[in-house]
């Protein structure tokens, strides 16, 4: 279960303050990410609309989704074939990119998060969980759900550290798919300007690396 490879990355800004125009977001995401050509739905706010509703969704050729409400800004790379590091670090320099903006708007966060989706291709995925993790018998395991939480201190910050495994089917292989979320204490109310995001996101990227998982799981 060793060649764990990533798929999905994602970035979650919690908006503490800040007027986000969608249709300026827009267009200033055009001009300073390099994500490809996407289009766009802008919903216009009316009354009574929740904070969390989605105002603009983006989706490029290339795999970048943005949604962006008046609560958060979640910004995604999808790829079923995966995300290299050339790709990661395309991403990371793009939230920096998305940070520059948002700063733009007045923003401020509350909380972050970085998340990655991991799989790792085996025809016997419950067994070879289990026999790593537990001293279960794996003889009659149909399927893993297992997820662990560990609170820890992240550069002076509160933060949760978060391990998911379930048995999966992704692009019509079998095996594991491990979420890796590394996020700010949601009982801490912050108040983090864009240099300390990015510091943030900096850290979370690297502690949810797939070396994270091997220790985990203590395979060699």
């Amino acid at each position: 279960m060793k060649d764990y490879s990533c798929h999905i990355v994602q970035l979650a800004l919690f908006v503490k303050q800040g007027k986000i125009q969608p249709d300026e977001l827009s267009a200033k995401i055009r001009g300073a990410l390099v994500i490809g050509d996407f289009n766009t739905m802008i919903v216009p706010d009316a009354p009574g609309m929740p904070d969390e509703f989605p105002r603009l969704q983006i989706h490029t050729v290339r795999g970048y989704r943005l949604t962006s409400s008046n609560a958060r800004v979640d910004f995604f790379l999808d790829l079923p074939l995966g995300v290299d590091e050339r790709l990661l670090g395309e991403f990371t320099q793009n939230c920096s990119a998305l940070l520059g903006v948002l700063h733009g708007f007045g923003c401020a966060y509350s909380r972050i998060g970085f998340v990655k989706t991991y799989f790792s291709a085996d025809e016997r995925a419950e067994k070879t969980f289990i026999d790593l993790v537990s001293k279960l018998s794996s003889d009659d395991v149909s399927e893993v759900q297992f997820s662990l939480t560990k609170k820890t201190s992240i550069s002076g910050y509160s933060c949760n550290d978060m391990f998911s495994f379930t048995s999966a089917y992704m692009s019509g292989r079998r095996g594991i798919v491990t979420v890796r979320d590394i996020n700010t204490d949601p009982n801490v109310d912050l108040n983090l300007d864009a240099e300390k995001a990015e510091s943030l996101i900096t850290e979370f990227n690297f502690l949810s690396g797939k070396d994270s998982i091997v220790r985990f799981t203590g395979e060699h």
